[in-house]
């Protein structure tokens, strides 16, 4: 933002208090918030595009949508999405440990939920601890130990029992197919067998 001439402040608070600064400037005539926590174009976008793309690639299958919570805009605009299209898709919401720093992810307190929540669409809500999690995404950058690298996210990253539970077929005969937004990134998609043959993750 420097290099496109912005004036860079610096909020040692968090971001809570960064948020607080910038409506306070709006309110003081110093400039305009375009507020993605509480704009509605922002899970709008996710409505209109991720959802309908992630019901597309999976042929209507989709079975679980996993999605980390900052502005909560994706995990939003997509539930909504797919519970129109099938009220039975899971949705699961990923957020770190009271202690983590992740910039753009965080564990907001309810002062601070982004109104544009809709707390409605998400069907279980898992905590992530960030120092497990980080040792892991490291070994994503060597593409042999990619599916074996998400494999062990899965078991130590993530709670590894809860999700398992939540995402195991209550029986062989079906499957599960799940979406999974990690790091907000978008990639392309991937298809990898985990846990169980009947399970497939879409990243």
């Amino acid at each position: 933002m420097i290099a496109y001439g912005a004036t860079l402040i610096e909020v040692d608070e968090g971001m809570e208090a960064a948020r607080d600064l910038a409506l306070q400037m709006q309110a003081d005539g110093k400039g305009i918030v375009l507020d993605q926590f509480n704009n509605s174009d922002n899970s709008q976008a996710h409505y209109l595009t991720t959802g309908p793309e992630l019901w597309a690639q999976t042929a209507g299958k989709i079975t679980h949508f996993i999605s980390s919570m900052g502005t909560t805009g994706t995990i939003t605009g997509v539930s909504q999405y797919l519970k129109e299209q099938n009220s039975d898709i899971k949705i699961i919401g990923l957020q770190p440990d009271e202690e983590a720093s992740i910039a753009g992810i965080r564990r907001w307190p309810a002062a601070y939920m982004p109104g544009i929540f809709n707390a409605d669409l998400v069907d279980e809500i898992m905590d992530v601890d960030q120092r497990i999690a980080e040792v892991y995404m490291r070994n994503w950058r060597k593409p042999k130990v990619f599916s074996r690298a998400f494999h062990q996210v899965l078991q130590h990253g993530l709670p590894y029992k809860s999700l398992k539970k939540t995402l195991m077929p209550s029986s062989p005969l079906l499957s599960v197919i799940a979406a999974i937004v990690i790091c907000r990134r978008v990639y392309t998609i991937l298809m990898t067998t985990i846990l169980t043959p009947a399970m497939s993750i879409i990243i």
